[in-house]
């Protein structure tokens, strides 16, 4: 997978991974430095690819991102304050 800053990600499989990490491990650390770059067009690759973005918090870190809200509003603690301005 290409992202749009220039950095590659690479779909985890079991044949990448040589028994180092598991898949989710090493799927988890492409979602959050995504996050912390605010790569868009590499969370959409990341959502896109096999198990999505894995689990409600790094759902909670992504989704703020792609729909463009203020990093403020990122992250799990923050996921309910942006829930409360959505409702």
């Amino acid at each position: 997978m290409q992202a749009s800053k220039g950095k590659s990600f690479v779909a985890a499989t079991p044949d990448t991974l040589h028994g180092r990490l598991s898949f989710s491990h090493l799927k988890e650390g492409q979602i959050l430095e995504a996050c912390s770059k605010a790569d868009i067009e590499g969370l959409k690759m990341l959502a896109e690819s096999r198990g999505g973005f894995l689990n409600d918090g790094l759902r909670r870190k992504a989704w703020p991102i792609l729909l463009g809200y203020p990093t403020e509003y990122n992250g799990e603690a923050s996921y309910l304050k942006l829930r409360s301005v959505l409702l």
